[in-house]
């Protein structure tokens, strides 16, 4: 498993969710998502650090999105809606998602109905030089395979190195954030940081 797809997996799962999608197929397909463990220097001392992340899919062979059996609290056009900025973002499932491990992909796509967006079936193994990602949130998901993915944030496409680095100055800021939170220099709040709670 590469280090980098690792740390990228437990920055966005952990309390991260969904907030939009874009795409401009068949060359391009966009998800985003906000609440990621990933750290870069806010661009001003007045704001929190931006921990938006878009994870973007060149030459995708299958787009899907999914709901879950039984999902009654979820709109029809949910999938619409969230690309229209018209519903709250959804919740990333920590236990499933993934963009290493075909077993845990197709614990995500059962028991969901299946609306392909492009392509028509999702394959049973990645090709050696292709990605995949899928994930569950609040009753809803969504499966891609590509070619090749990229990943961006704030200071624009992250290599595999950058990534990591940035996984692990999440945790140092983390760990500031809670040392000066109830004192007179607090840093400003920071949604992923307040529902990371230490132990004390």
């Amino acid at each position: 498993m590469s280090a980098h797809l690792s740390a990228l997996e437990e920055a966005i799962s952990d309390v991260g969710y969904w907030r939009w999608w874009a795409e401009a197929l068949p060359e391009i397909f966009q998800v985003e998502f906000g609440g990621v463990q990933l750290h870069f220097p806010p661009a001003d001392s007045d704001h929190a650090p931006n921990s938006v992340v878009a994870l973007r899919f060149f030459e995708p062979t299958v787009v899907a999105f999914l709901t879950e059996e039984g999902a009654e609290h979820v709109d029809e056009d949910w999938r619409l809606a969230l690309h229209e900025d018209r519903v709250e973002p959804f919740s990333v499932d920590h236990e499933l998602f993934t963009l290493t491990s075909e077993d845990k992909l197709r614990e995500i796509v059962s028991g969901c109905r299946i609306e392909y967006a492009y392509g028509s079936e999702l394959g049973t193994s990645a090709p050696d030089n292709s990605v995949f990602l899928g994930f569950r949130a609040q009753g809803v998901g969504f499966v891609v395979r590509a070619k090749r993915m990229t990943v961006v944030a704030q200071p624009g496409e992250l290599d595999p190195a950058q990534i990591v680095t940035a996984a692990s100055d999440w945790w140092e800021y983390w760990h500031e954030y809670w040392r000066r939170r109830e004192t007179d220099a607090p840093l400003p709040k920071d949604y992923a940081c307040e529902v990371t709670i230490p132990i004390k």
